[in-house]
């Protein structure tokens, strides 16, 4: 039988916005604030033992990112479900998080109530991120959307030769362009796609079959 009451664990490096999250999740009649952390080492060591019905996680942690985090969930088989908060842009890392297996993403400027409400859809079963860019990043998820039609074409282009390890002034060279211009390209790749480093690069253009 499902408890009437949402067992909550909060995962969040920044003391005054966990201790805020504490009390506003703590104030909610239906729910349960059942433990706090601000490292993801102790997030992973209370996996198994299945304490929360809904993670929320900060994506920046300092000894183990967010997405690493939602992996070793997976990997563990963690029966919990789990709500990334961030301080970077929805549309840059919710595509990412939710792959990775997250059931929502919020950022930090989010109203109370959407925190709230994003608990108690979580914990129904749904996946909540804000209506505003929610058809871009579902498309993305169930892939609709490929980076051919996410990017212009220049930033596929530079995609593509960013993946195959091409230096920035070979690829401002090649396209004739600066290297501040291939700099604010990456940045826009990156935000577009949800990407952060140069090898999720590498790994989305293998997947695509873009390079071998």
């Amino acid at each position: 039988m499902v408890s009437a009451v949402i067992r909550v664990f909060i995962a969040e490096d920044h003391t005054l916005v966990r201790k805020g999250l504490v009390r506003l999740i703590g104030d909610a009649a239906d729910m349960n604030v059942v433990g706090e952390c601000e490292d993801g080492t102790t997030v992973l060591n209370f996996a198994n033992d299945y304490i929360w019905d809904v993670l929320v996680l900060d994506i920046g942690l300092p000894d183990i990112n967010g997405i690493q985090i939602l992996a070793e969930l997976a990997a563990l088989g963690a029966k919990g479900r789990t709500l990334v908060v961030s301080g970077y842009p929805e549309e840059q890392y919710a595509v990412r998080a939710l792959r990775a297996g997250a059931a929502g993403y919020l950022t930090k400027n989010m109203a109370p109530e959407q925190m709230l409400m994003a608990i108690r859809r979580i914990f129904s079963g749904g996946r909540y991120i804000t209506p505003d860019i929610a058809e871009r990043v579902l498309d993305q998820i169930d892939g609709k959307s490929e980076p051919e039609n996410i990017l212009s074409k220049r930033e596929y282009d530079v995609f593509i030769a960013i993946a195959k390890g091409t230096s920035t002034q070979a690829i401002a060279k090649r396209f004739k362009i600066s290297v501040s211009s291939v700099h604010t390209y990456r940045r826009r790749i990156r935000g577009k796609l949800g990407l952060q480093t140069d090898t999720d690069f590498v790994r989305l253009a293998i997947k695509l079959g873009a390079i071998d």
